[in-house]
């Protein structure tokens, strides 16, 4: 009952110590007696496909963990690599900010020079041209920070807020 064929199968009656799953139903026979037989079905000689079957489901099984564990391992490693590059970053910003405000103070100072009639346009003109380029320097950075922070919400598999400071009017200038 159910059984592939070429699976062995045990059938013989109850009192003759065996099983089968049929469950032929005699009402009467010639004489007017009931007659009603039960039995088991057993499979035999099955026991290697079962393990077969079974070794196949672990190696299925045990291959999608590792794939699973793969995934994981990589999503980690993407997070800590943009977290390490949005620290990098914060770094620079911060040595970044000192260069850029000495920059401003020069320009300011070759500004005054040349009202006092001490310095030339041209080093006023050089002046702003470094202030410029720091600022240039500052955009990059910003640019590199946002990317990063994309990046890692990505990583992160997204709903990961961090406080951006917006712009303001004078980082826009």
């Amino acid at each position: 009952m159910g059984a592939s064929p070429d699976v062995w199968l045990c059938r013989n009656s109850l009192p003759e110590i065996a099983y089968e799953a049929t469950l032929p139903i005699e009402i009467l026979d010639a004489e007017g007696h009931a007659h009603l037989h039960a039995g088991i079905d057993l499979p035999l000689f099955d026991s290697g496909r079962l393990h077969a079957q079974l070794g196949s489901a672990r190696s299925g099984r045990d291959e999608l963990l590792a794939e699973y564990n793969e995934a994981v391992l990589d999503a980690v490693r993407d997070v800590a690599r943009e977290a390490a590059t949005l620290q990098g970053i914060a770094r620079e910003t911060e040595a970044h900010a000192a260069t850029a405000a000495a920059s401003r103070k020069l320009a300011a100072n070759a500004e005054a020079r040349m009202a006092r009639g001490l310095a030339d346009r041209a080093a006023v003109l050089q002046a702003r041209e470094a202030v410029l380029r720091q600022r240039d320097v500052d955009l990059q950075l910003t640019d590199a920070r946002l990317q990063t922070q994309v990046a890692l919400v990505k990583a992160l598999g997204g709903g990961y807020h961090t406080n951006v400071p917006a712009l303001t009017q004078s980082d826009t200038k």
